[in-house]
């Protein structure tokens, strides 16, 4: 598990290091939606 983990952020680090210019673009939309995914995983269960 710990592993997968790592991977997915060297990854992701990787992705942002390359692709910053492009990102940036799109960033408050990317976070728009992990805002959103984020508060439906963890919130919604609490609300409920």
């Amino acid at each position: 598990m710990e592993w997968s983990i790592s991977l997915l952020l060297v990854t992701v680090c990787s992705l942002l290091s390359h692709w910053d210019f492009l990102l940036a673009q799109d960033i408050h939309t990317i976070q728009g939606i992990e805002w959103q995914r984020m508060v439906r995983t963890y919130a919604m269960p609490i609300i409920k």
